[in-house]
């Protein structure tokens, strides 16, 4: 996993919820982003199962986490790490 969205993704778990419903409305996140996001950072449910309540594919659920890891990364301002790097 990139540095950049494992910064993230800890960031997402380990936030007060404030900070959390704070920074995924300031990131501009689609309503199913949002909704995504909750059910995997608040209520903890995997891939799959977000998948199965939604009635999308595991691929369309990991686009979209990816797709609110690169918004919330935007406010969040970490830094994106040398691709040489990776």
């Amino acid at each position: 996993m990139h540095r950049i969205y494992k910064s993230t993704r800890d960031w997402l778990i380990t936030a007060s919820r404030t900070n959390f419903y704070n920074v995924i409305t300031e990131a501009k996140m689609t309503p199913r982003q949002k909704e995504i996001v909750e059910e995997r950072f608040i209520k903890g449910k995997p891939n799959f199962l977000i998948a199965m309540d939604m009635n999308l594919s595991t691929k369309t659920i990991e686009r979209e986490i990816h797709m609110a890891y690169l918004a919330i990364n935007r406010i969040l301002n970490i830094t994106t790490p040398d691709p040489q790097v990776l």
